[in-house]
């Protein structure tokens, strides 16, 4: 894992931030779901997600059980690593290998290195 200095964090924050209202814009002007989730996962980078921002990515899960990525970066963002860990293990080696290309796995996968 990355350490950093108390500026160099500060500057990590506020990128961070920029990323996030950057997908949020996008998010606003286009309704996709994949772009409320990089925003969410650039929020989840920076600090804890609230209650709201909890209680928005479990409504998106509930409306999107059909498809599977969403809801791993789903159980990703929510912390729900069995869940994940159960849909992810009935992939394909293709879809699995897809999954680990996407930034949000590295939050799981550094979880899982740090246990």
């Amino acid at each position: 894992m990355w350490s950093f200095t108390g500026n160099e964090n500060n500057k990590r924050k506020e990128i961070l931030t920029m990323i996030a209202n950057t997908y949020d814009y996008i998010y606003e002007q286009t309704d996709e779901i994949m772009f409320l989730i990089n925003k969410m996962q650039a929020i989840f980078r920076k600090r804890e997600l609230t209650e709201e921002e909890i209680m928005k990515i479990t409504e998106i899960k509930v409306t999107n059980i059909d498809d599977v990525t969403i809801l791993c970066a789903l159980d990703i963002l929510l912390g729900n690593h069995n869940e994940f860990k159960y849909r992810f293990n009935k992939l394909s080696e293709k879809d699995k290998t897809l999954i680990k290309d996407y930034p949000i796995y590295n939050l799981i996968k550094n979880k899982n290195e740090n246990q």
